[in-house]
C-alpha cells in the first residue's frame, strides 16, 4: 500500500471521529492562505478549548497523528512557577502532556499513525479536549495569559 493511501486511511478515521463529535468534518479542514484545503489538518472546538488535529509524514517517512490545544499565551516575565506547575500536571495526566512553543502553552498527544483505529483516535480527541477544557481557565487565572 502506498504512503498516500495509508495517509488517506488515517484522514478518513479522523474525519469519522470529528463527525461522531457532532461537527461536520469538511467544515473543520484547515485552509491555506489561498483558501485551499491543507490535507491532514483540522480545527475544532471542544468546550472552551480550540483543538487542532494533524496527520502527517516526516522526512524520514514516518506518519504521525497529533491532537493539540493552545491553552494559553505565556505573559509572565519569569514563567518558572508556570513551568513547575505544568511539569506537575504532566505527571498526573495520561498520554497527554503540556509543551511550550512560540510563547504558548500547548496540551497535546502525539503518536505514530501505524495501528491507530477509530477508538484510539476518538480517545485522543476526548482526552486532549477534556484536559484542555479543565486546565485552560485554571492556568490563565493563576498565571495570566
Amino acid at each position: 500500500m502506498s504512503k498516500q493511501m495509508t495517509l488517506d486511511r488515517y484522514y478518513g478515521i479522523v474525519e469519522e471521529v470529528i463527525t461522531e463529535l457532532g461537527t461536520q468534518a469538511e467544515l473543520c479542514r484547515s485552509l491555506d492562505i489561498n483558501g485551499e484545503v491543507i490535507p491532514g489538518q483540522w480545527n475544532l472546538v471542544k468546550g472552551s478549548a480550540k483543538i487542532l488535529a494533524d496527520v502527517y509524514t516526516t522526512t524520514e517517512g514516518l506518519s504521525y497523528f497529533c491532537v493539540a490545544s493552545p491553552v494559553m499565551m505565556i505573559t509572565a516575565s519569569d514563567p518558572s512557577k508556570l513551568y513547575e506547575k505544568l511539569l506537575k500536571l504532566n505527571h498526573q495526566m495520561y498520554s497527554a502532556s503540556f509543551s511550550i512553543n512560540q510563547g504558548w502553552v500547548w496540551l497535546r498527544i502525539l503518536r505514530e499513525c501505524e495501528g491507530m483505529d477509530r477508538k484510539e483516535c476518538r480517545s485522543t480527541f476526548d482526552r486532549v479536549g477534556w484536559y484542555a477544557d479543565q486546565y485552560d481557565d485554571m492556568l490563565k487565572n493563576e498565571f495570566g495569559g
